[in-house]
Parts: structure tokens; C-alpha cells; sequence
């Protein structure tokens, strides 16, 4: 649709808070800055920032330097935000007008794609804002079109092609694969981890179809699962699905323990709720595994259910989100399952963490969802560490489909 883009209904409506804000966008993240931006800062007459573009921005080692990451801004040491931050404000849109922001700031939060020549704007929900729009719709995430962003400095995260003659066959099928996707995270019928299991076991069959077959057998697939999922027996089913809270707890934790270990958190939101879960977690401190195990149902059963089974929604959405987002199930290197392992592991981590929360406050609340998923999000999403860490625990574990069934299921 010509001028038009894609959205979920929540970007209609997302618009920056500014100062009221109770986290800043450029706190403790490099901020790149192309080489044009750069340019243009190097020859700004403001008489303030004239003098402050020369110290404040630092341009790239050689080896490091590209023309979309040529430069970085400074942060301050006593806060960790960008030495341009004034008070939750950027000085160089107050001062320039917002044409002279790089394009990471102008575009941040919304995550802007393109799909054979189709706009698609979502959030990334480390914006608190942002968070809060995606999650707490009851309804559900509805997308609609918008106007299509069309400033000179745009970032795009990706533009493809998918009936190229180099598309990959997730590629070809890109539409019918994320449109199901989204239907099965979006059936309330079932609970959330079920559904979820669902998505498993069709990225499952459709890799083992590509492998086998090519693309011969992928729309009948599809079909044959669309028919599966009006059964009552098989996938829809949970009783088929496999759940173990030993392993659940052992893996999860083991994750969370590197993460600490490594020093992987530095966002003080995040911190806090990490704080809460631990200390939540303490309750179930026990030599026996057996005991511990039992302390941590008890704990789902007692304060998170009670508050998650009215607003599974909230979850739901984050996966939907992030389903649409990173334009799932594209990729050129991981197979659809591995794409939805790590999903399904970050989301069991999230789980984990809003149970532990849920110990120390004694139930749940919209807000803290909200802080967890967001400073979650600007903790770890934005790092190649974090994922390499999990793709590296899950070749240890060996993560099968059967495994991520223990995982997620409770």
C-alpha cells in the first residue's frame, strides 16, 4: 500500500514523554552516529554545541569504523546518559531541530522494516512508553496501516525481499508462517505456554519439511495444521506436552547465574527487579531439590497465578510483538525451531523472573510487569552477548523440542 505502513494499533497512539520519563533512552548505550551526521555536527555555528561536538563525539577505531557506526557519543560517568542529555531532553533536537539527530536517535523506539517494498513500524519495548502501550492492551495487539515514515534519517533495521531468487524457503513462505504465528500465540483457548508449544512443534515440522522436501510439501503443512489446531486431541492437547519444574528451575537459573557472574546487567531498573527475585527466590532456599521445587509451584500457585491468569494478555503481547518486530520467522543462518527456541527461552526467563517478583511484593501488578519486561529488554535484547550466551548453554543442553517442553510447560 503506496505511502502506508504497517503497524500495531499501539503505534498510532505512542508519542515520546520526554522528562517525565522514568528511564532515558541513551543512558549506558552506545550511541552510534553515521559519518553524514557526523559531517553535519562537525560544521554546526551553535556556540555551545559547536565546542561540545568536538568533545563529546568520538569517532570510531579504524577497524571499527563504518559509515552507519562512524562515531559515538560520550556518556556522562556520574549518570551513564549521552553527554547531549538535558534533564530527560536531547539538546541537539531542542537546539537544531530534530533533522540534525543521527539516525538511531530520530528513529528510536520504533523499529522500522520493509517487506517487498511494504513499510512495517513496531516499538522496541525498551522504551518504558512504548512497553506500556504494547502490554497492556486486553484485547490483543491489532494491526493496522499509518502514514509510512519518510524523514531523510531513518534507520532501517532491515529491508527484504522474499520471492527473490536468493530468498531463503521461510522467506518464500514468510506471510502464511508469521500470519499463523501470531493466530496461534493469539488463541485464548488455550494458556499461553500451550500455545506457545504449538508454535513449536510447526517450526519444528516445517524445518524437517524443508530439509526433507524442499518446498513442495510446506502449504500442505500448513494447512494439515491449520486442521490439526480445530481437533481436540493432539496439539491441542496439553497433557502432550511434557513439563518438569527441576529442570525448568536448574536451567533457567543457571542462565540467570551467568548473567550475574558476568556482570550483564547495568540497567538499575532491571537491577531492581532482579533484586526482587532473589530475594523472593530465598523463601524456597532449600538443600533438597525437591523442596525448592515445590516452594516455587507453590509461590506460581499463590501470587503470580492469581494476578497472570487475568492478564496472560500481557505476555501474549510481548510475544506477539516480538514476533512481528524481528519480521519472524526470517533468517539467513538459524532454522525456524532455533529462532523459536531462543524466544521461548527468553520468555521462560521473563516467566521466572515476574514468579520470584511475584514472592517478594506478594502478588503482581501491571506496572511491575511492565518495569521487568522493559529494563529486561534494555538490559539484554540490545546485546549480542545475551544471545550468544543462550545459544551457547543450548548447545550444551542440547535443547531439543522435547527440552524446550520442559522448559516452558508448568
Amino acid at each position: 500500500m503506496e505511502n502506508k505502513a504497517l503497524v500495531p494499533e499501539y503505534i498510532n497512539r505512542f508519542q515520546c514523554i520526554g522528562s517525565e520519563c522514568e528511564d532515558t533512552c541513551c543512558a549506558l548505550w552506545n550511541v552510534s552516529i553515521d559519518q553524514d551526521t557526523y559531517s553535519r555536527y562537525q560544521n554546526v555555528q551553535h556556540p555551545t554545541l559547536k565546542k561540545q561536538f568536538k568533545s563529546d563525539v568520538a569517532v570510531n577505531k579504524a577497524a571499527d569504523r563504518t559509515q552507519a557506526q562512524y562515531a559515538t557519543m560520550k556518556l556522562e560517568p556520574s549518570s551513564g546518559a549521552c553527554c547531549f542529555n538535558d534533564k530527560g531532553l536531547c539538546s541537539i533536537q531542542k537546539e537544531l531541530g530534530e533533522s540534525y539527530l543521527s539516525p538511531t536517535c530520530a528513529t528510536y523506539p520504533r523499529k522500522v522494516n520493509e517487506v517487498n517494498g511494504e513499510q512495517e513500524v513496531s516499538a522496541v519495548l525498551s522504551c518504558p512508553e512504548a512497553a506500556r502501550l504494547a502490554l497492556i492492551e486486553p484485547k490483543g495487539m491489532e494491526f493496522v496501516y499509518a502514514d509510512a515514515y519518510t524523514k531523510p534519517n531513518l534507520l532501517w533495521n532491515a529491508r527484504v525481499v522474499t520471492d527473490s531468487p536468493n530468498a531463503t524457503l521461510t522467506a518464500k513462505y514468510f506471510w502464511p508462517l508469521r500470519m499463523i504465528s501470531i493466530e496461534i500465540l493469539q488463541n485464548r483457548q488455550l494458556t499461553l505456554s500451550h500455545r506457545f508449544m504449538q508454535l513449536t512443534i510447526l517450526a519444528d515440522r516445517i524445518d524437517e519439511s524443508i530439509e526433507r522436501f524442499g518446498d513442495t510439501q510446506i502449504e500442505d503443512l500448513l494447512e494439515q495444521f491449520r486442521y490439526e489446531l480445530t481437533q481436540e486431541n493432539g496439539i491441542m492437547d496439553s497433557a502432550i506436552f511434557p513439563a518438569n519444574g527441576h529442570f525448568q528451575l536448574k536451567f533457567l537459573n543457571d542462565i540467570l547465574t551467568t548473567f550475574i557472574e558476568q556482570n550483564l546487567w547495568y540497567n538499575t531498573h532491571y537491577k531492581e527487579c532482579l533484586d526482587q527475585y532473589l530475594k523472593g527466590m530465598q523463601t524456597t532456599e532449600s538443600s533438597k531439590v525437591e523442596e525448592t521445587v515445590s516452594a516455587f509451584e507453590a509461590i506460581r500457585n499463590d501470587y503470580y497465578a492469581p494476578f497472570m491468569n487475568e492478564h496472560e494478555y500481557m505476555l501474549e503481547n510481548y510475544l506477539v510483538n516480538y514476533i512481528y518486530s524481528t519480521m519472524f520467522p526470517l533468517s539467513t543462518k538459524e532454522t525456524m525451531f532455533e529462532k523459536v527456541r531462543y524466544i521461548g527461552i527468553v520468555f521462560a526467563l521473563i516467566r521466572m523472573h515476574l514468579i520470584g517478583m511475584s514472592a517478594f511484593n506478594k502478588g503482581l501488578n501491571t506496572n511491575l510487569i511492565i518495569q521487568l519486561i522493559q529494563s529486561f529488554t534494555k538490559n539484554f535484547a540490545h546485546t549480542k552477548k545475551f544471545k550468544e550466551l543462550i545459544e551457547k548453554k543450548c548447545q550444551q543442553e542440547d535443547i531439543t523440542l522435547g527440552h524446550l517442553s520442559l522448559l516452558i510447560m508448568s
